[in-house]
């Protein structure tokens, strides 16, 4: 069976804050589904241990408070760890994790699990993660959408709970399908779940919606597809979606799992490195605005070391042409003081700072006497 599994968070989110997990495992043959519910504590924690827990098993099952003893034990020491990083961290809100561990906050979770069979599949279903059966490139009937909830779906679905003081919410449904070749299996975090569950219930069999998620090949086409959903009604919330062709076969052919942990920190490489470049950017600007005294200063680390007297004029002349727009007094002390660096005879500041037409007149004459110079010291 050919398998495509996809997750995508919140509008104006990002995959650091999804709550939904899912997992696929060849070996077990089984497929897991958990959305962490807003407004609980740890929740991705928590639905990423039941994913786990039921397929790296052959046999598991949240079937009771016994079974979940040990993720729920697995759940608090993950909590104890957080609350560690975040003091080594420095984060001055541990407080708020602290108090929450100390009153005994928990975390909710919906799930859906599957396992396949030599002639079907098992499944064990709680909320509104649910599991929709395509026959024919068609829902046929609400039946063929499998939650643990009667009626519509509302904001308290039912939930398998973190602390072993509390209570979870609802009875998990268990039940099993035989399937034929051709038929579809899409397993739904709640906004496809409640999308899909609107359009069956006023009649329509989903064709067009049921080719669309077909044609899916890629994490970005999943993105477009969810895009253009919203638009069209969908719940704002992280969505999941795995699709499984069925072909008589148990193998699985994985075509693609979107993998939350990797694009999270694909997310947040990309955003230090566009930090970065914000920090550069800001130094950038802030260099510009810096004192011309520091502008001439970097100059003439960057000056050539061995120069003639004409090259070093022609570098003190863009030098000048950059200092434009200043004081002419503070012109005076830069180039005076970059002279003085570079050795440099002092009325060559003056020649600078006098009009254009007066300067290179003063150069001619400069260079004259120099010339006249060298000569007379040839005929001695």
């Amino acid at each position: 069976m050919k398998i495509k599994g996809f997750i995508t968070h919140k509008l104006s989110e990002n995959f650091s804050d999804c709550q939904d997990r899912f997992r696929v495992n060849p070996d077990t043959k089984s497929i897991a589904l958990s959305d962490g519910m807003s407004q609980s504590f740890l929740q991705a924690v928590w639905a990423d241990l039941l994913c786990r827990e039921f397929t790296d098993s052959e046999t598991w099952v949240p079937s009771d408070n016994e079974v979940l003893s040990n993720i729920r034990e697995e759940w608090q020491r993950k909590c104890d760890e957080h609350l560690h990083e975040q003091e080594k961290a420095g984060n001055p809100h541990t407080y708020l994790i602290r108090n929450a561990i100390k009153n005994k906050a928990s975390a909710g979770a919906t799930f859906l699990g599957v396992r396949f069979g030599t002639k079907g599949l098992d499944y064990w279903v709680l909320g509104d993660s649910c599991l929709i059966l395509i026959k024919k490139g068609k829902i046929e009937s609400l039946e063929s959408i499998i939650s643990s909830q009667e009626g519509d779906f509302d904001s308290f679905p039912d939930f398998l709970d973190s602390h072993p003081a509390k209570k979870s919410k609802g009875t998990i449904k268990h039940g099993t399908l035989s399937l034929s070749e051709g038929d579809v299996l899409v397993l739904v975090s709640d906004p496809f779940s409640d999308f899909f569950y609107e359009k069956v219930k006023s009649g329509e069999t989903c064709e067009d919606c049921i080719s669309q998620i077909m044609a899916l090949k890629s994490h970005d086409d999943f993105e477009r597809l969810v895009s253009d959903w919203r638009n069209a009604g969908m719940t704002n919330d992280d969505s999941s979606l795995i699709i499984v062709e069925y072909d008589n076969s148990n193998d699985f052919i994985i075509l693609n799992e979107d993998d939350i942990y990797k694009m999270s920190e694909e997310e947040k490489v990309k955003r230090q490195e566009e930090e970065q470049k914000a920090k550069e950017k800001e130094a950038g600007n802030v260099w510009q605005k810096q004192e011309p005294e520091k502008v001439v200063r970097v100059e003439m680390e960057h000056t050539k070391t061995e120069l003639s007297d004409d090259d070093i004029n022609d570098e003190v002349e863009q030098i000048y042409q950059r200092l434009q727009g200043y004081g002419d007094k503070t012109v005076r002390e830069i180039l005076g003081c970059l002279c003085r660096k570079l050795k440099i005879g002092i009325s060559f500041v003056k020649q600078l700072c006098c009009p254009t037409s007066k300067r290179k007149n003063s150069q001619r004459r400069s260079k004259r006497n120099k010339n006249r110079k060298k000569r007379n010291k040839r005929s001695r």
